[in-house]
């Protein structure tokens, strides 16, 4: 596939102004075609696809790039990135998005015809309902009209609605592939523990296959003082296509954590981690756990973590696993852990309740960690 970054942020990143060598020649000649500055989130050198030139110019990309070349189909890469409207108004100027994957769908069934084979179309997106509604992408339109062959989820994010979105796509043909990341909620880099549990998570929920981003496997895209951190990536894809590979394998399933940025105003919005405690407030922390971990093979431990910032340790922590009161706590200068059992556990989303009695405390992170 020909993955087009559509509205890419990198000539925004700081000031707008430090990378100059990324930024367009158009750009600097429409500034009117541009978010500009000013707004509570969004890059301002990203464009405002409200402005039919803007719609036209990356048109015209698409039909050059299937002019020239053969690939064998097209993603439209719309988490490089949001918003492509001014901040606010993107659900308001859903339809305009809608009518763009329109004449992009009716051109690449033209040029398949063309050329005798289909050319799919696929779409990356934000990684929940909610947060696709926010940024301007109308996914059940987008199904109904059968616009898109392949939905790609996530940029970044641990938890994504992975099941929700196949209701929608149910008996339509369409795939629906999660993001699996390369520093997924600033775990960086993702840990092989972490790879297969997210993988575990995203086969559990039905999804079609898996889509994997800032994947940096090679030491050609690393300075070869971090490739020792990621080589182990390219091991892990030959782990992750197969739910079976996973079985009786180290996992580490966690909570996301971070909050929307500037950039993906949108992504991690259900989000609750970091979150600072005081004394009598508690939260509730979902992690899903989408393997039976009461059958074969029967794991030696599981440890429920729960990462403090800058431990206190005259804290006092209340913290039940699936209402269940976990009261062997462990403290270290990370946090606080303890053993649980896999009846502990049910296969799917988890609920970690944490409240402070005593002291106040800073909530980093949430994981269960499983070791064979």
């Amino acid at each position: 596939f020909y993955s087009f970054r559509i509205n890419d942020c990198h000539d925004s990143l700081g000031d707008g102004e430090s990378l100059p060598e990324l930024v367009p020649t158009f750009k600097v000649e429409h500034p009117e075609w541009t978010i500009g500055p000013g707004h509570p989130y969004g890059g301002l050198r990203q464009l405002n696809f409200t402005v039919p030139e803007v719609r036209d110019l990356k048109f015209a990309v698409i039909e050059e790039t299937f002019a020239k070349y053969d690939f064998d189909g097209l993603e439209i890469d719309f988490m490089r990135s949001a918003p492509h409207f001014m901040p606010g108004t993107e659900p308001d100027n859903a339809a305009i998005l809608t009518d763009f994957l329109r004449r992009v769908r009716r051109h690449l069934i033209q040029r398949g015809e063309q050329r005798g084979r289909p050319i799919p179309l696929a779409v990356r997106v934000t990684e929940s309902m909610e947060a696709c509604r926010l940024d301007g992408f109308d996914l059940s339109a987008w199904i109904d009209e059968r616009l898109v062959d392949m939905i790609i989820l996530g940029s970044g994010a641990i938890d994504i609605e992975v099941e929700a979105v196949k209701k929608l796509t149910a008996g339509t043909g369409i795939l629906v592939y999660p993001c699996l990341y390369g520093w997924p909620s600033g775990y960086s880099p993702i840990s092989p523990e972490m790879v297969r549990a997210l993988a575990t998570n995203f086969w559990h929920q039905g999804a079609d296959g898996i889509y994997t981003f800032n994947w940096n496997a090679h030491s050609f895209i690393q300075l070869p003082v971090e490739h020792e951190r990621f080589e182990h990536l390219l091991e892990r894809l030959r782990e992750i296509d197969d739910p079976q590979s996973l079985r009786g394998k180290d996992k580490q399933f966690a909570a996301d954590r971070g909050r929307p940025s500037i950039y993906y105003p949108h992504n991690q919005i259900h989000c609750i981690l970091p979150t600072t405690l005081e004394t009598g407030q508690q939260i509730a922390v979902p992690v899903m756990v989408g393997e039976d971990l009461t059958g074969a093979p029967q794991p030696k431990q599981i440890e429920l973590f729960v990462g403090l910032d800058e431990p206190t340790h005259d804290a006092t922590l209340d913290i039940t696993l699936n209402q269940t009161p976990i009261t062997s706590l462990m403290r270290d200068d990370a946090g606080v852990s303890s053993g649980v059992t896999p009846d502990h556990l049910i296969v799917g989303r988890n609920t970690i309740q944490i409240a402070v009695s005593r002291g106040k405390a800073t909530i980093s992170a949430v994981e269960i960690r499983v070791s064979y």
